[in-house]
């Protein structure tokens, strides 16, 4: 008998397990920094110096006269003006002159400066110079130049010796003297010094200088508020024989005044910088094979 034959049903091929695909997010682009930025305070302007005050500025006193030295007249005439005041004082444009019937034509002090707490001599610049005056007194003296003295010549006797602080002030008033800044009216009789060869000098600056007991004849050795009286030397045309006190003290030179030292820059808070996000990767799920079918 033929042996029964055996069928085998072909067996199934197992489906491939399809790979696994993983989709990826795009990452995120971290956000650029922001720049800290500074912000800076304005530099501070420097206060303007004050002005002199009306008070300050009256503070000009007429402290010191030689109008009647023993050397040539009126060559060696001067006048010593003190500034008791705090704030320097600028007489360029000041008018020096005494009582008399001609009057100036225009201011006759063009420049000097007398600082705070300081003096200055009013010296006869049309027939001295200031070496001139330097040579017979000594070095160390602020000389302020007065033209036109010809038409001051102060008198030996009595006269009225004034300051005016502008041409406009004195225009008029050559005469009176209503519109001086500071006046003295000597006089060679009753409590006034009589002045020979020797200046007269206020012996108190606080004191009354309308007053001539308020006033002394300068001796060699005889201290006075501003100086010590001595005799000149015989140098620069002077004779040697005046006495007086100009005053010794050369001005100081003006230092620059610092200026205040400018606010340092201040800094705005720095920006806090935002931390960049990490890339998050989201993965597809894996595909589960599909099982193989069994042969039959």
């Amino acid at each position: 008998s033929p042996s029964p034959s055996t069928s085998l049903s072909p067996s199934a091929s197992p489906s491939p397990s399809p790979s696994p695909s993983t989709s990826l997010s795009p990452s995120a682009s971290p956000s650029p920094s922001p720049s800290p930025s500074t912000s800076l305070s304005p530099s501070a302007s420097p206060s303007p110096s004050p002005l002199p005050s009306p008070s300050e500025f009256a503070s000009v006193l007429i402290t010191e006269i030689m109008y009647n030295p023993a050397s040539t007249e009126d060559d060696w005439e001067w006048v010593e003006v003190h500034n008791s005041g705090s704030y320097p004082v600028d007489l360029s444009g000041w008018v020096l002159d005494d009582v008399n019937s001609d009057a100036h034509g225009r201011a006759n002090i063009a420049s000097g400066v007398i600082p705070g707490g300081h003096s200055a001599i009013l010296y006869n610049a049309d027939d001295i110079t200031a070496a001139d005056f330097t040579a017979a007194w000594g070095p160390d003296i602020n000389l302020i130049a007065v033209t036109n003295w010809y038409d001051i010549r102060l008198n030996n006797d009595s006269d009225t010796v004034s300051l005016w602080s502008s041409f406009s002030d004195y225009s008029g008033d050559h005469q009176t003297h209503a519109n001086a800044h500071t006046t003295v009216a000597y006089d060679d009789s009753g409590a006034w010094p009589r002045a020979d060869g020797a200046s007269i000098y206020l012996t108190d600056l606080t004191a009354d200088p309308t007053d001539g007991a308020n006033w002394a004849l300068s001796a060699v050795g005889t201290p006075t508020p501003l100086g010590t009286g001595r005799q000149s030397t015989a140098a620069g045309g002077n004779s040697g024989n005046d006495i007086g006190s100009p005053a010794e003290n050369t001005p100081p030179s003006p230092s620059a005044s610092p200026s205040p030292s400018a606010s340092p820059p201040s800094s705005s808070p720095s920006a806090s910088t935002s931390p960049s996000p990490s890339p998050s990767t989201s993965s597809s799920p894996s595909a589960s094979p599909s099982p193989s079918p069994s042969p039959s």
